[in-house]
């Protein structure tokens, strides 16, 4: 059996807010940290499976490949995803999951993508790699709860 976090467990169990644009997120580690900021009611959660030819189009964009993903590249892909959040000291996420988030109508997909996209790639480079990741990611919360207007899962109280 596997254990789920309360508020994977809440995310994947609200119901959706009424108002905004539903966007896909890119099948990537940050849009696990995205979907976990944006919260309950702001998150549609779904399984990735093989043979889905949406996951094999993604992998395919995402990685320049032209396969389908195997049982190994699943389970790698989610061993990265869970071992990304513990290391932000954030619960690992459900696994093999595709993520789309409730995004305010005044915002278009291609900005929210812009605004994430230029949040987790700081002009500033530090020397640690973790140092680096952990400031991106903190870039990255902040961005999302200021356009969603939700709280920051790593704001230092």
């Amino acid at each position: 059996m596997t254990f789920i976090d309360s508020r994977w467990a809440e995310i994947l169990e609200a119901h959706p807010l009424p108002t905004g644009r539903w966007a896909t997120l890119p099948l990537i580690d940050r849009s696990t940290l995205v979907a976990y900021t944006a919260g309950p009611g702001r998150v549609r959660g779904e399984r990735l499976l093989l043979g889905d030819e949406a996951l094999d189009d993604m992998v395919r964009h995402d990685h320049r490949r032209r396969s389908a993903v195997s049982v190994d590249e699943l389970e790698d892909m989610s061993d990265e995803t869970r071992r990304y959040m513990r290391d932000l000291g954030l619960p690992a996420p459900p696994s093999a999951m595709r993520w789309s988030v409730l995004i305010p109508e005044r915002i278009s997909t291609a900005e929210f993508d812009r605004l994430i996209a230029t949040a987790a790639n700081p002009q500033e480079i530090l020397q640690d790699p973790r140092e680096d990741a952990a400031h991106s990611a903190r870039a990255v919360t902040r961005t999302v709860a200021r356009l969603l207007g939700v709280p920051d899962p790593l704001a230092k109280p």
